[in-house]
């Protein structure tokens, strides 16, 4: 499903809000075209986003599967948690891990660490 994220031309898109909900992050993007745009990260364990001035403007949108943000994201989890591996809970720490990053113009640097993706 992230290889539809590649496939957009995320230049000058407007990043209009960030949803935390108990176990996803909804990206809400409005796109140059005025097309309106979703990323949606399950099961998300992490959410970075430093210097925040006022731009909201998309440079770019990456998605990694090995990063040292998922990394130190997982080894939280691992620490603040004795039991990671709970019955009926759809996050193990062996399930592959998505890292999304979204670059806003001014040089601000959006990370998510989730467990997949979903674009509507």
């Amino acid at each position: 499903m992230y290889d539809k994220i590649k496939k957009v031309n995320w230049i000058d898109s407007i990043l209009n809000e960030i949803k935390i909900e108990f176990n996803k992050i909804i990206i809400n993007i409005l796109l140059e075209s005025e097309e309106s745009i979703s990323i949606i990260c399950n099961e998300f364990v992490s959410i970075k986003y430093l210097g925040q001035w006022d731009e909201s403007i998309i440079n770019s949108i990456e998605v990694s599967s090995n990063s040292e943000f998922i990394k130190e994201s997982l080894e939280v989890v691992r620490s603040n948690y004795a039991e990671t591996e709970i019955i009926g809970c759809n996050k193990h720490l062996n399930n592959e891990w998505l890292q999304v990053t979204i670059k806003l113009i001014d040089g601000v640097d959006i990370n998510i660490v989730c467990n997949s993706i979903e674009i509507t």
